[in-house]
């Protein structure tokens, strides 16, 4: 009857400040053997580099002019699809004003509309390989690509004196473009997860280390294929653990045979997991790298203070690091709270029918409250009462675990349906209203919960909570709030507009598809 997780939180179930605090490599490259290690067998020593059908250098060359063909192309078909609907609307809706126009008297419009929108892309690295979290910064990005070069055409047109044309054919082009590139950019997105994920194109890689680090980006790639990353092995100096496995890849050897085994894997990248180890013995690692040609990557250790955002400058040609906390202007809080108060008065308007016809189903279906009243914890810690309509019968404790399906016997029969459409939240929107929550942001945990907090999670409550987020419409809803950070601290360190508007349509697709929910 709650969001509790289905694992009871212990001392021990929230993670410490500083989760990667050890490793199997140490200073002296003496380490513990991995838990998770088994002994290997012979054919495991030696991977051979994996078969593909196109070389990834050359795969995101092929990717990359795809993109490019693809949004011109896309553009264009708006601008046409722009000019046909202008005539089919024009008449409606001005017959005295509307003349029939030739569509190439709008070339020249067409053609600002290519360069600045392809040139934006490009300034916004949208032609470079991303993966954020769900895709959901390059759907912002593109958002705000979208809004510059629609102000930067129609100033350039206004300079050049050819504001001659409609205004109708201007306002539905870009329109019907904004939608048609989200459409056609999510295409691409999946077509390349699905390349990636079926190994057709992929990139060969070690990891250098296999303690806690190791082993956590190791975890990362087995969950998510599409990252097209193949793990030949692990490195590590812990002699005890040479010839063994580590979650399914064997431990190939130590530094001296590095060489060795980046050509006999034919690895074109090194992870360096190793946390707390002298600079030497990273130094000695990257000049291997450099030798062989292998690229590589360091892992950071410090991941509950580095997962905040990284300032880089240097004095006299000596890089300096420093970290600046995430900030929200004033204005901006101003707007998103100006934006939930509007947004969730015309939700409550609009859906007033169907919040009534849910109300009287939950009554009618079982005894007890229409609504689901718990404690939660917002923003700065204060605890308020969370609504949501009744899911499952009312003997059900109101601190319950969570249901992992949607045959709980808990769950009332129109319970089910509550809970797979997500229906079951909108009474939040009376939250939003009271100004406990926003239609954005990290999802409210309840207060025993929240009591057992280390400082890394303490973060998540220095925004105000959220109906919807990174984490609620992501697959991995079934994994407890505080054991998967890295949705909530990506949206903290990267809120804005833009970013809630992204959040808000993929909402609408996750509802519809019932991702994640029971």
């Amino acid at each position: 009857m709650s969001d509790i997780p289905s694992n009871p939180v212990t001392s021990s179930a929230v993670r410490k400040a500083s989760p990667f605090a050890d490793s199997a490599s140490t200073e002296t490259r003496k380490t513990p053997a991995a838990p998770e290690s088994v002994p290997a067998t012979r054919e495991t020593t030696r991977i051979a580099p994996s078969s593909r059908l196109v070389t990834l250098v050359h795969y995101k060359q092929i990717l990359t002019t795809l993109q490019v063909l693809a949004d011109a192309v896309t553009i264009v078909v708006s601008f046409v699809a722009g000019y046909w609907l202008w005539s089919v609307v024009g008449p409606m809706l001005a017959i005295d004003l509307y003349e029939p126009e030739s569509i190439y008297r709008y070339y020249s419009f067409l053609g600002v509309t290519l360069a600045t929108t392809l040139v934006g892309m490009e300034v916004h690295g949208l032609y470079q390989p991303q993966r954020s979290l769900m895709n959901v910064r390059e759907f912002e990005l593109i958002l705000k690509n979208w809004v510059k070069a629609c102000l930067f055409t129609l100033g350039i047109m206004f300079m050049a004196h050819q504001l001659y044309f409609s205004r109708g054919i201007f306002v539905l082009t870009w329109m019907t473009m904004l939608v048609l590139l989200l459409v056609q950019r999510y295409a691409f997105f999946k077509f390349n997860n699905y390349v990636r994920r079926k190994g057709f194109v992929e990139t060969t890689a070690l990891i250098y280390g296999a303690g806690v680090v190791g082993r956590k980006l190791m975890e990362k790639f087995k969950q998510s294929p599409k990252l097209g990353y193949h793990v030949a092995g692990f490195i590590d100096d812990n002699s005890t653990l040479s010839g063994k496995t580590v979650l399914g890849a064997p431990v190939l050897g130590d530094f001296s045979s590095l060489r060795e085994v980046i050509k006999s894997t034919g690895s074109t990248k090194l992870f360096i997991a190793l946390p707390q180890v002298p600079s030497k013995v990273v130094v000695d690692i990257l000049n291997v790298c450099r030798e062989t040609g292998c690229e590589f990557q360091i892992v950071p250790s410090l991941y509950d203070i580095v997962i905040q955002r990284v300032k880089i400058t240097e004095v006299e040609g000596i890089p300096l690091i420093g970290m600046t906390e995430p900030k929200y202007s004033f204005k901006t809080r101003v707007a998103k709270r100006i934006f939930d108060v509007t947004a969730s008065i015309l939700l409550l308007v609009a859906l007033s029918p169907l919040l009534l016809a849910l109300a009287l189903a939950v009554k009618i279906s079982s005894k007890g409250p229409v609504f689901f009243i718990q404690k939660r914890v917002g923003q700065y810690g204060r605890r308020f009462r969370f609504f949501k309509f009744r899911s499952m019968y009312v003997n059900t404790p109101v601190y319950a675990i969570t249901p992992q399906s949607g045959r709980d016997p808990r769950i009332t029969p129109i319970g089910r349906f509550l809970r797979r459409s997500s229906l079951d939240e909108l009474p939040q929107l009376f939250n939003v209203l009271k100004g406990d929550m926003s239609l954005v942001g990290p999802r409210p945990e309840m207060p025993f919960i929240v009591d057992q907090y280390n400082d890394l999670h303490r973060q998540r409550l220095n925004v105000k909570p959220g109906i919807t987020g990174l984490w609620q419409i992501s697959a991995d809803r079934k994994i407890a709030i505080h054991e998967n950070m890295d949705y909530d601290m990506y949206y903290i360190n990267n809120q804005s507009f833009m970013l809630d508007m992204v959040l808000l349509a993929k909402t609408v697709t996750s509802c519809i598809k019932g991702i994640g929910a029971y």
